[in-house]
């Protein structure tokens, strides 16, 4: 049973399994077109490269399984999160096979963007909903008050624990399950966009301009990309996003680090949030 590993792999154990699996991937090519009996040696070269890859599975397993489940719980229970999970692992397992180690970097950075579209793309293939007409008015006053909430100072924001709370306090016309059902049904069919927790967006939207990755192929500067921002927050910081987004190991365990800094699962998701606008600034100046 696949299952998340106890213990992270270092980037260059990552790197070092990356080349058994490209080394078996190339194997596979050039005996393709062949009925040839594997040697000793060619045999092992296969061997080695599937467990590669089911280690580096399992060295992500937990970030496939946070991706379906956050959009599953973005989107409604009416989406099997089964489902949802095996399109997750199976993206997964795409990146594993596609990641290349010459690159010298985190699997993570890769893997993210292929778990989120795959996802994605699974749901926005069951929805393709319209919008009920009487719905419209409700949908406006949601997203005019999502719109405030844009425009608002960090200092400003801070005041709200969240987006959804600042839309609860200034949609008075609806009840909070009216705007929860509303949000679900009529939000924009899920992309890298997608909130994190209630609208703040997800770790792609703050570090690439959408309009410019469209395709796995054009990221290569990506994990660039991310590493500069992510060497620009403090240690605490980094141990924050580490938690959230599983790109790279924490320097603590969860529970360690919410001892030491005496904080609640609630305050930490809150201190994520506050990285994760750190980062958006970091990132534009970066830019």
């Amino acid at each position: 049973m696949l299952k998340q590993r106890e213990v992270r792999l270092t980037k260059d154990e990552e790197v070092a399994l990356g080349y058994k699996i490209k080394a078996m991937q190339e194997l596979k090519s050039k005996i393709e077109s062949k009925s040839t009996i594997l040697t000793a040696q060619e045999r092992q070269i296969m061997t080695e490269g599937e467990k590669a890859v089911e280690t580096i599975v399992s060295n992500y397993y937990n970030l496939a399984r946070n991706i379906a489940h956050k959009h599953h719980k973005k989107t409604g229970t009416r989406y099997s999160i089964e489902d949802l999970l095996q399109d997750a692992i199976s993206a997964l397992v795409e990146a594993a096979f596609n990641y290349d180690p010459d690159k010298n970097c985190y699997l993570g950075t890769y893997a993210y963007y292929g778990i989120t579209k795959r996802v994605s793309t699974t749901i926005n293939f069951q929805r393709l909903v319209r919008m009920p007409e009487n719905k419209m008015g409700e949908y406006i006053l949601i997203s005019n008050a999502q719109k405030i909430y844009n425009e608002l100072t960090e200092a400003e924001k801070d005041e709200y624990d969240n987006e959804l709370e600042f839309i609860y306090e200034n949609v008075d016309d609806l009840k909070k399950e009216e705007v929860d059902l509303i949000l679900t049904n009529m939000q924009p069919q899920v992309s890298l966009n997608s909130p994190i927790f209630d609208g703040d967006g997800e770790l792609m939207d703050i570090l690439v301009d959408e309009n410019s990755v469209s395709e796995i192929d054009n990221i290569d500067n990506l994990d660039i990309k991310i590493t500069n921002v992510i060497d620009k927050l403090s240690q605490y910081e980094k141990d924050l996003i580490a938690f959230e987004y599983g790109l790279y190991p924490a320097s603590m365990d969860y529970s360690e680090f919410k001892k030491k800094y005496d904080l609640t699962d609630r305050k930490v998701k809150a201190e994520i949030k506050k990285a994760e606008r750190k980062m958006k600034k970091i990132a534009e100046k970066v830019a």
